[in-house]
């Protein structure tokens, strides 16, 4: 909608286990749905839009176009139903030249950044570092 508008865009944008499409038709949503304890079953629409299929960038992002698209820091975990949102994301935005970093917390679960944990600890101080100076992680 910025961008549309030609308005400045953020110079920086961190996500963590992004929902780029309404319907949940991607393989992780029903591959992972048993790994995943914070959306386990969860293949149904999201509900948040009257009509989930449209095809409208402001519904599902995958629909979007990353051209100018301001640096992106992708976090998420290798067994959460959105790991394959993750990983279309990630592409999206290297084939329209983003600078974009995806990371995989291996053996994690979706949004797991809500609870005390070390990894939430690092993810964040990771976060921070990304918006502080633009440092890459492996």
């Amino acid at each position: 909608m910025l961008k549309d508008e030609g308005k400045k865009l953020p110079e920086r944008v961190s996500v963590f286990s992004p929902v780029i499409n309404q319907l949940n038709t991607s393989a992780s949503e029903y591959l992972r749905t048993e790994r995943d304890p914070m959306l386990v079953g969860a293949t149904a629409p999201v509900p948040y839009f009257d009509e989930p299929a449209k095809i409208d960038p402001l519904i599902s992002p995958i629909y979007g176009d990353f051209t100018g698209f301001p640096p992106l820091f992708i976090n998420c975990g290798s067994e959460e139903v959105k790991y394959d949102s993750s990983a279309i994301l990630n592409n999206l935005c290297e084939k329209a030249g983003v600078d974009v970093q995806w990371h995989v917390w291996q053996d994690l679960f979706h949004v797991f950044i809500l609870f005390d944990m070390p990894e939430t600890d690092l993810a964040i101080k990771q976060i921070g570092e990304f918006f502080k100076a633009g440092v890459k992680f492996d």
